[in-house]
């Protein structure tokens, strides 16, 4: 939209402090820095822009989740319950030149058919990895950031999704671990009633 009255260039000022509280979230205050600094061509605050729009090696440790993957997946309704077991395949890329991972997944849940995308990436000024999932069998977006243990090899995230068993979002924990270049194990943990994670 806010390119849209000069076809897609962007020519006025105004235009790049809209883009930027679009799409990176500045506030209005943060905007207006920016767009002095392009004015002026303040080589200090280009640098940062610079910085904070190219990936770095925090972005090539994604590397391990990209290419095809057959999916083993298991859900349980209850802590004391036998999991549903499922199988899928995904296929993994990395998008906009560089800048997050895409994995498209399909395969079934609770006997449906079910698909489902996913894209993660670093952002440079958060100092986080943020991660954001939706399906064919939600409206909501399931929201997460966390950190990346090298030692480990491991992904820890927490976040949120809209439930409509509970009205509004859910919280959750997930921890990704890579075990080899064949293979990870995500897992995903949520609050049972009594709010005992499980």
């Amino acid at each position: 939209n806010s390119l849209k009255n000069t076809y897609g260039v962007l020519v006025y000022q105004e235009q790049v402090m809209q883009i930027s509280k679009e799409v990176c979230g500045f506030t209005g205050g943060d905007a207006d820095v920016l767009r002095k600094a392009i004015g002026k061509k303040n080589a200090q605050m280009m640098a940062k822009m610079k910085e904070f729009s190219t990936p770095n090696e925090n972005h090539r440790v994604l590397d391990q989740f990209v290419g095809s993957w057959d999916n083993t997946v298991k859900f349980w309704m209850a802590p004391d319950g036998e999991p549903q077991v499922s199988q899928g395949h995904s296929d993994t890329k990395w998008i906009l030149d560089g800048h997050f991972i895409e994995q498209n997944f399909q395969g079934t849940h609770m006997g449906q058919p079910f698909e489902g995308k996913w894209i993660i990436g670093y952002d440079n000024l958060k100092k986080e990895y943020v991660s954001l999932w939706i399906d064919g069998m939600s409206t909501g977006f399931n929201t997460s950031s966390g950190s990346y243990d090298q030692a480990l090899k491991t992904f820890t995230e927490k976040g949120t999704f809209s439930c409509p068993l509970k009205d509004g979002p859910m919280s959750f924990r997930s921890q990704t671990k890579i075990i080899d270049e064949n293979t990870y194990v995500h897992e995903m943990y949520m609050p049972d009633d009594s709010g005992k994670e499980f």
